[in-house]
């Protein structure tokens, strides 16, 4: 106000004539204003270093807490990825943080990291009092709040998951336990587990396609709410994989819901508190498909079940119609005759012949494959003598039934101590057990009638088969002919195939198929309804040729329960088997609007823990401070 009125005294002295005032007032403008506009430059300059340090180090702490994985090497992991990513976005800042120690604290106790940090600010107009700079200072916590967590993993567990996919989504699975409950479990995130296959039992001594749905001989196979690392580990260590029902993605889904959401007796969670999130992580590793009504004969009558969400059913078998959906579709009982899973008659002449097995035969010592002694079929057939032997390695895993077929006589002159085996080898050769005891009992010196053995044992894993001699001479041999190793028949809705190939990632789905993608949509859109942020692991042998497309109307409720055939572009749709089940998992997942942010999708099993342990750090950690 003063400098207001001196102003304005000056000025009025200029109008009354008074000389040289008037440069006085404009010197004293110019300094006010060249003072201002450098104490403004100064003062920007702290302002922007302040919002480039706070961002460094924001975007330091949510990069570098994703690697909190409940170990001591996660925590290392976490404070180089932030220092890397703190360095990286303000260069300037080593200056006050040469390491990760001495700026950067990991604390898996608290699942928090925080960083602290400054720089050095040079200043211009201030110099000129003796202020040639400043320090602006950033800090940033991330971790977790003080909401609670509620979330249910959904893991495949059919007869396709054998061997390393087991194991690694087993490991994704402790991964994603280790990351939410940390080192020192807090009590504010439970965890809960649910096997997914078509079906569920509802008692532990039948139904042997499906999942254990209660305790069975002390074991927990489906386990509620928790936050005790130890039970979940029980619990991800009986996660097995079998059973024929098939991967009927609809079922573990509504499974996953009544854990996380704790109904159906299952333990309570943290569904009181105001603030508490909830999230269901599925990972399915093929087709979402219904293996039919006489495949479930062996599970619960109603089989794939019923869920009740939001005071809506939502089935997950379809329903027994499928008039305006296409053809092939079969309704009612529908039988398939026995299809051949390998086979090979020897005519190639080579140990590489035949189809469906897993590499050739492997022949030692006395063995080779002839004309001499009239083969069974064709113009040739396979001998081993003396010591010899033919192995062969046979995939089972994708199969709950299975029977071998082949005619087999002996050459030479045999004593009643001679014999010759058929064996069988579930772990690699290192052991074998006798499937049929070849002597003059029981083996003729001409091919009589066929020979069968049920394999039903040894389904669900890859064995090896040998025929092995032990008749003491190389002129005693076994000799065999026509080996045919098949699946049994069924019956039922068909498994969405209709009697494509199955295996083949351009196959189109069936009506069956298309049905079921349908009701399980309509089932995930009325979980997320609920609250429940839904994560879609996707792992396939089919490569992604969907690649980033991101689906609008596709993931519109349709008709419940499931009526006409949706139209072009929607979940259920005809199109390529590979495409339907993206779209599918894309659509359940809760991505955001425009992205795919909460969809997953693997040909590698070994990429599961990396997947999990990402999600798992997406759910639980972000900027507290």
């Amino acid at each position: 106000m003063k400098l207001c009125k001196a102003i304005c005294t000056l000025a009025s002295g200029a109008r009354r004539g008074e000389k040289g005032s008037i440069l006085i007032l404009g010197a004293l403008a110019a300094v006010i204003l060249i003072g201002s506009a450098g104490l403004a430059v100064d003062v920007s300059r702290m302002y922007a270093a302040k919002a480039e340090i706070s961002r460094a180090v924001d975007a330091a702490a949510l990069a570098g807490v994703l690697e909190f994985d409940g170990t001591a090497a996660g925590l290392t992991d976490a404070r180089n990825k932030a220092y890397s990513y703190l360095t990286a976005n303000d260069p300037s800042i080593t200056s006050s943080c040469p390491t990760a120690a001495s700026c950067i604290t990991a604390d898996g106790s608290t699942n928090k990291m925080t960083i602290k940090a400054n720089k050095s600010v040079k200043l211009y107009f201030l110099s000129l009092f003796g202020f040639s700079s400043a320090s602006v200072y950033g800090h940033a916590v991330a971790g977790f709040q003080d909401q609670t967590i509620d979330a249910v993993m959904v893991i495949d567990s059919t007869a396709s998951m054998s061997g390393s996919p087991i194991t690694n989504a087993k490991t994704a699975a402790t991964n994603f336990k280790n990351a939410l409950l940390g080192s020192n479990p807090s009590g504010n995130v439970y965890v809960g587990i649910a096997p997914l296959r078509g079906c569920y039992r509802p008692t532990p001594s039948t139904y042997s396609d499906c999942v254990y749905n209660t305790v069975q001989s002390g074991t927990v196979y489906v386990k509620d709410l928790t936050s005790n690392s130890s039970q979940l580990d029980s619990a991800i260590n009986a996660v097995t994989p079998g059973g024929m029902s098939a991967t009927n993605v609809c079922t573990g889904l509504g499974k996953g819901y009544e854990v996380v959401s704790s109904s159906s007796g299952y333990a309570t969670g943290h569904g009181s508190n105001p603030k508490n999130r909830r999230y269901l992580v599925l990972l399915s590793d093929g087709d979402n498909v219904y293996f039919g009504q006489t495949v479930y004969t062996a599970g619960p009558p109603t089989s794939p079940n019923t869920y009740s969400i939001g005071g809506t059913n939502y089935a997950c078998a379809p329903p027994n119609t499928c008039s305006g959906w296409g053809n092939p579709c079969h309704n009612g009982t529908y039988s398939s005759g026995a299809a051949s899973i390998a086979s090979d008659n020897f005519d190639s002449n080579t140990w590489t012949g035949g189809s469906g097995w897993s590499g050739a035969w492997t022949s030692v010592a006395t063995s080779n494959t002839t004309n001499a002694n009239t083969p069974q079929a064709g113009s040739y057939h396979a001998r081993v003598a003396s010591s010899g032997s033919i192995t062969r390695t046979l995939d089972l895993t994708a199969y709950t039934s299975a029977t071998m077929t082949f005619y087999a006589k002996y050459g030479g002159s045999w004593s009643s101590s001679n014999h010759a085996y058929l064996e069988i080898s579930t772990n690699g050769g290192s052991n074998w057990t006798t499937l049929r005891d070849f002597t003059t009992s029981n083996t003729s010196t001409s091919y009589g009638s066929q020979t069968s053995i049920n394999l039903d044992s040894y389904t669900g894993k890859s064995v090896q088969i040998r025929f092995r001699a032990n008749t003491g001479s190389t002129s005693k041999y076994l000799y065999i002919d026509t080996i045919d190793i098949q699946n049994a028949s069924s019956e039922g809705y068909l498994n969405g195939q209709d009697g494509q190939n199955y295996s083949s990632c351009s196959e189109t789905p069936a009506p069956r198929e298309r049905q079921i993608d349908v009701e399980t949509l309509n089932l995930a859109n009325a979980i997320k309804s609920q609250g429940v942020e839904i994560f879609v692991v996707s792992f396939s042998a089919c490569p992604d040729n969907d690649g980033n497309t991101v689906y609008n109307t596709a993931c519109a409720s349709q008709p419940n329960p499931v009526s006409a055939a949706p139209a072009s572009g929607k979940v259920g749709d005809t199109t390529t088997e590979t495409t339907a089940n993206i779209r599918l998992a894309k659509c359940i997942a809760s991505s955001t609007p425009g992205t795919n942010d909460h969809f997953w999708y693997s040909t590698d099993a070994s990429d599961l823990p990396n997947i999990f342990t990402t999600i798992a750090a997406q759910i639980a950690h972000r900027l507290v401070e």
